[in-house]
């Protein structure tokens, strides 16, 4: 399955995405490097790419082994490699490098979001202090008791109730500033 051109191809996909800033990526090479190297018996090399790893990436899932061959005895890294080698297999990883080799810098499209299109015209930022103009049809003719009620919702407005809890709280402590420095002479200290 894996041959000297497969760790190779999964090294230069590291250094590619290295140079691209892609920390994620080329983490996922290198251990698909390593994983390589081990399976063809070079376990020195394999060593070598996990402590490259490690240097770009201390939180490694290899970090707490203490070389490949180790980790590659773990349960967990087992699934994870197993997960990495169907996700980028070797043709997968040679077409990725021919794209990525074959590909000018002024071709590639930047990574990020398009923009779609500039709006017309921004929509007004309605004043959160006012009321939201109210449409009343002028056809209808309002009951009594509907225009009551109207009448009681324009007077009240929504959290009107916090003002007036303020200002009574207000004028208590004014009235206790006002009253404290007189409590000795009415003898209530």
């Amino acid at each position: 399955m894996f041959t000297v051109k497969t760790i190779q191809i999964y090294e230069d996909l590291a250094d590619q995405f290295s140079r691209q800033k892609d920390a994620r990526l080329r983490d996922i090479f290198l251990v698909l490097a390593a994983d390589a190297a081990y399976a063809l018996g070079r376990p020195e090399h394999a060593e070598r790419l996990r402590l490259r790893l490690l240097h770009g990436s201390p939180h490694s899932l290899l970090k707490p082994y203490a070389s490949f061959g180790e980790a590659r005895k773990a349960p967990d890294i087992q699934l994870f490699l197993e997960d990495l080698r169907r996700q980028y297999p070797p043709q997968e990883a040679e077409k990725l490098l021919g794209k990525k080799e074959g590909a000018s810098p002024a071709k590639e499209e930047p990574k990020g979001y398009r923009l779609l299109g500039e709006p017309d015209k921004p929509k007004p930022v309605p004043d959160p202090w006012s009321r939201p103009a109210q449409i009343k049809a002028k056809s209808v003719k309002p009951s009594a008791a509907e225009s009551a009620d109207e009448k009681e919702d324009e007077e009240a407005t929504p959290g009107s109730w916090i003002s007036l809890l303020l200002f009574i709280v207000t004028l208590a402590g004014a009235l206790a500033l006002v009253v404290y420095p007189f409590l000795p002479i009415l003898g209530f200290r």
